[in-house]
């Protein structure tokens, strides 16, 4: 087994576009007019700041900016007040969710590089601050496709916007300063496997010292579109944060209603990012690597990885050009049947599997179709 060189990996990308869908589509084509790049040094990203723990997967979750108020600047009481008038801190935020139930936020936003983040004051920032994220939003594996209703859990304000019919609009309004509100769309979203749906979140903590911020959903249902939480607020309401970690109260009878948070999965970061630099990388290895079923059209090329990965076959044959056969539903056993060769003819191939911003191949070989 080796890894993929610079040469190989350039053409897999090529290849992969061709093949791999809507996944990989533009930014601006899908209507998000903003474009948030990771900034190279590590003391300028901070990764996952409420939730902990480092992101686990190269180009799911949030991207976002962050913006303060100094001590001088008055305390507005809406999102839209704070990000018009908020200072821009020169770090980039990568969030694997929206999923930070009420608990006490005072250790400030920390870097990779291990510095925090202050004001213009030199005061650790934990109050008086925005966060604008973008993402795409998308059903995971094992998600039904249909129509969903969103809701917002936050302390204090915050707004949900989506890109669904060329333009960005309000979709969910939690604002104000509040303690945890449960603010809920009152129309449906409709998901299905293709979608990939531009949104925006934006959020501002007023005074210190609770944070929360969680969105959920859940099938929609017009009859019970009303949940008896919507539009309700308390410290306790959702969550005891009194307890480390924060335990489930009125939270727990909402999931009982079938509504759930948004798995990392569902959120894709904007196309505009090349990869989430906050990920971390698993090692793959490939073994077992086999060819079955030859016949004079085609092949069935199998191997197994260490880890759940995706799957791709490159076949170049005798003087020609190579194509690529692409699964991406991750797998520890692999099995790809490649249906478009030519009787009697030598090919060489090799087999790549990718996932956590790795991936590994094994050294082409060589095998001939059937007469």
């Amino acid at each position: 087994m080796v890894r993929l060189g610079y040469k190989s990996l350039a053409l897999l990308s090529l290849l992969l576009v061709a093949v791999s869908g809507c996944d990989t589509g533009s930014g601006d084509a899908a209507g998000t007019g903003v474009e948030i790049k990771p900034p190279a040094a590590s003391d300028q990203v901070v990764c996952t700041p409420f939730n902990g723990g480092d992101p686990s997967l190269p180009y799911n979750g949030l991207a976002a900016n962050l913006y303060y108020l100094s001590d001088d600047q008055p305390r507005y009481s809406n999102i839209g007040d704070v990000l018009a008038n908020a200072h821009k801190a020169d770090v980039t935020l990568f969030l694997n969710r929206l999923d930070t139930p009420t608990r006490p936020f005072d250790q400030g936003f920390v870097t990779q590089a291990g510095s925090t983040v202050m004001n213009q004051n030199g005061n650790t920032l934990y109050e008086y601050f925005a966060i604008h994220s973008e993402s795409f939003l998308k059903l995971r594996e094992g998600d039904a496709e249909g129509d969903y209703q969103l809701a917002l859990l936050a302390d204090d304000g915050a707004i949900l916007q989506i890109n669904d019919a060329g333009t960005f609009r309000k979709f969910v309004d939690d604002d104000g300063t509040h303690p945890t509100k449960m603010s809920c769309a009152t129309e449906p979203l409709h998901m299905d496997r293709t979608t990939l749906l531009p949104i925006k979140v934006d959020y501002y903590q007023g005074p210190r010292f609770h944070i929360a911020l969680t969105m959920i959903w859940r099938p929609w249902n017009a009859a019970t579109a009303n949940d008896p939480l919507c539009n309700q607020s308390g410290n306790s309401t959702f969550w005891d944060s009194t307890t480390t970690p924060s335990t489930p109260t009125g939270y727990a009878a909402l999931q009982s209603r079938g509504w759930k948070a948004l798995n990392t999965e569902n959120y894709r970061l904007p196309a505009s990012m090349n990869s989430n630099p906050c990920a971390q990388t698993t090692e793959i290895t490939l073994t077992n690597i086999r060819i079955v079923n030859v016949t004079q059209t085609s092949a069935t090329f199998q191997w197994d990885t260490n880890v759940a990965s995706d799957s791709t076959v490159i076949v170049t044959p005798s003087g020609g050009s190579p194509a690529a056969t692409f699964d991406g539903t991750p797998v520890v056993s692999h099995s790809v049947t490649v249906n478009t060769l030519t009787s009697n003819t030598f090919y060489s191939f090799y087999v790549t599997s990718a996932a956590g911003g790795s991936s590994a191949s094994n050294a082409p070989s060589t095998f001939r179709t059937l007469r």
